[in-house]
């Protein structure tokens, strides 16, 4: 039985590991690595289970844990820092990717699959190597991206958990294999997103059309970084919008304002095809 370890510190990273933790397939599962500021909370572990916090630490020390607790299975799911190849050459290490790779290697693959318009996307689980994103692959599983992102969230838990059932048979069976990812020059990484390419500029509004606009919005919903239009010195932060319609009545254009809006005004926004309602938006 494999003894696996769970490198983690989003909800969702942390959601895989909860609900795989309480199926029977014969894992073992004695450690958590986590950063100093987990979404999770870290209430819900379970007890007798170690917790270790290996944000900043050297990878020499990353893989003594592994090695004091006989890992054998190191799954970084969620992970945004760096696996140094001290415990990526000794273990095999796990990183669980939101997208069809080689495409949307890097940072922010939610976020800028969305923006593209990509609505049929994959859960990638591959083994750690030296490059991003680039070692060879496990298995791939269907995603949707076309919901809200609690949803792409769900589907992605539901997804991990399922890779990890599927892992730990493959394990015990000595039925496991790997694909080398191929064509690699065709997909270049990508950054991380940054807060500031949230903006939305307010005189460019009109040339993106209404899906645009609301993929835009819907990739940066909680919780990320939100969309926002600047108006004077204030942030009109765009959590949720409508669909589009061809009229715009009894609402505020927020193309038109000088001033930032009130809470109580019915906010809208003139796209390039009509109007986009703007039904959830906060001031700051």
């Amino acid at each position: 039985m494999p003894r696996i370890a769970f490198i983690i510190y989003r909800q969702w990273a942390f959601d895989i590991f909860a609900r795989f933790n309480e199926l029977n397939t014969g894992a073992v599962v004695p450690l958590i690595c986590t950063t100093k500021s987990p979404e999770f909370d870290d209430s819900a572990i379970p007890q007798g289970m170690t917790v270790e916090v290996v944000e900043g630490i050297k990878g020499e020390s990353m893989a003594d844990l592994f090695r004091k607790h006989q890992i054998d299975v190191a799954c970084f799911f969620g992970w945004s820092l760096m696996v140094e190849p001290v415990v990526h050459e000794q273990y095999l290490c796990l990183c669980l990717h939101p997208s069809a790779l080689p495409q949307f290697r890097g940072g922010s693959p939610i976020q800028n699959q969305i923006i593209r318009g990509v609505l049929d996307s994959q859960v990638s689980i591959f083994k750690i190597a030296d490059g991003i994103d680039n070692g060879d692959i496990y298995k791939q599983y269907p995603l949707s991206l076309k919901g809200e992102l609690g949803e792409i969230f769900e589907q992605m838990t539901n997804a991990g958990v399922k890779a990890m059932v599927d892992f730990t048979f493959d394990y015990q069976n000595n039925l496991l294999s790997f694909t080398k990812q191929t064509n690699l020059e065709a997909h270049p990484t990508y950054k991380r997103r940054k807060e500031h390419e949230s903006e939305l500029v307010k005189e460019n509004l009109t040339t993106m059309t209404g899906l645009e606009f609301s993929n835009f919005v819907r990739a940066l919903s909680d919780p990320y970084p939100n969309a926002f239009v600047k108006i004077g010195s204030n942030h009109v932060l765009l959590k949720k919008v409508g669909r589009l319609t061809q009229t715009c009545a009894d609402a505020v254009l927020l193309n038109d304002l000088s001033e930032p809006p009130i809470s109580s005004e019915s906010l809208c926004v003139r796209v390039k095809d009509g109007f986009i309602p703007v039904t959830n938006y906060e001031v700051v």
